[in-house]
């Protein structure tokens, strides 16, 4: 593959190889674009979805990291995914800081506050679980509650 336009070439490859069960063709094939474009967040985004698949969350979680750090524009989806990823990895302290910084950038994302809530219930904080589950139970959308699917 040419160098100019190269990386789009990869990212394509790698959606295919993804699409058809490929992973570690996929992730290679996000590297290469990632060598010859280091400046597309979406890609580390998407390297990170396939490796927390796979169970690697703390390459996962580094994509991310990498991801939120030269998007100026990062939205909620980088933290929210980086939070889901820190609470797989039992790193919960570190997931309520990301799901805080989701709903910071879209308060209307009824998920973060319920991850955000188990978070908070692995850390023993229960006052800090019903709080955010009291803010979604309150949303006048109608949004999904699977908190009380639960009980």
């Amino acid at each position: 593959m040419s160098p100019e336009g190269g990386d789009d070439l990869y990212v394509a490859r790698a959606y295919t190889h993804k699409y058809f069960g490929n992973n570690q063709q996929a992730i290679g094939d996000y590297s290469k674009a990632l060598e010859l474009n280091p400046s597309r967040g979406e890609i580390y985004y998407d390297r990170a979805m396939i490796r927390a698949s796979l169970g690697d969350y703390d390459a996962a979680s580094a994509d991310l990291s990498d991801g939120i750090a030269i998007t100026p524009y990062c939205d909620s989806r980088y933290f929210y995914a980086r939070g889901i990823i820190r609470m797989k990895a039992n790193d919960h302290k570190q997931a309520i800081k990301d799901f805080t910084s989701a709903i910071a950038g879209y308060a209307g994302l009824p998920q973060a506050y319920e991850c955000r809530a188990l978070s908070y219930e692995a850390i023993g904080d229960l006052g800090g679980a019903e709080k955010d589950r009291a803010a979604v139970a309150g949303d006048e959308r109608g949004c999904v509650e699977p908190w009380r699917q639960r009980r």
